[in-house]
C-alpha cells in the first residue's frame, strides 16, 4: 500500500478483527488521532501515517495530543506500513494483561523542550517492529 488511506483501512480491519476492541474513526479537528479505541479496558489513541514521507512523520500537534492522552493513562500509538503487522499482537498483549507497561508505541514522545518532553521522558517507550514491553 502506497498511501495513508490504505494504511488506515488495514488498521481499521485489524481493530475490527480483535474481539476485545472497539474503535472509532476520527475525521475532524487537526491534531486529533485517526482512531480512538478501547482495548481490553485500556483507552488508546492511534495516529496512522504512510511512511513514504519518513517514518513516524507525526506533526508537533499530533505528538502533543498523543502525549496528552498518555498523561491521563491511555496508550498513544503511531501505526504505519512498517509496524502495522505488529498491531494485532500489541492489542492482544494489552488484553492479556491490562497493566502491561505500554504508553507510547511506534513513536518517541519528545516533541520539544519543556513540560511535554519532561513528562514523556520517564514513560515506557516502545519501538517497532513488534517492540513493546510487557
Amino acid at each position: 500500500m502506497a498511501d495513508e488511506a490504505g494504511v488506515l483501512k488495514r488498521v481499521k480491519n485489524i481493530l475490527k478483527a480483535h474481539d476485545k476492541c472497539i474503535a472509532l474513526r476520527i475525521t475532524a479537528p487537526i491534531g486529533l488521532p485517526d482512531f480512538v479505541a478501547c482495548v481490553g479496558g485500556r483507552f488508546m489513541a492511534i495516529e496512522v501515517k504512510d511512511d513514504k514521507n519518513g517514518s513516524y512523520g507525526l506533526t508537533a500537534a499530533q505528538k502533543k495530543r498523543l502525549n496528552k492522552f498518555v498523561e491521563i493513562g491511555a496508550i498513544g500509538a503511531c501505526v504505519d506500513r512498517n509496524n502495522i503487522t505488529c498491531l494485532y499482537a500489541m492489542l492482544s498483549s494489552v488484553v492479556a494483561d491490562p497493566s502491561v507497561k505500554i504508553t507510547h508505541w511506534g513513536y518517541t514522545p519528545d516533541v520539544a523542550k519543556g513540560a511535554d518532553n519532561e513528562a514523556g521522558a520517564s514513560r515506557t517507550v516502545t519501538k517497532p517492529p513488534c517492540g513493546f514491553s510487557g
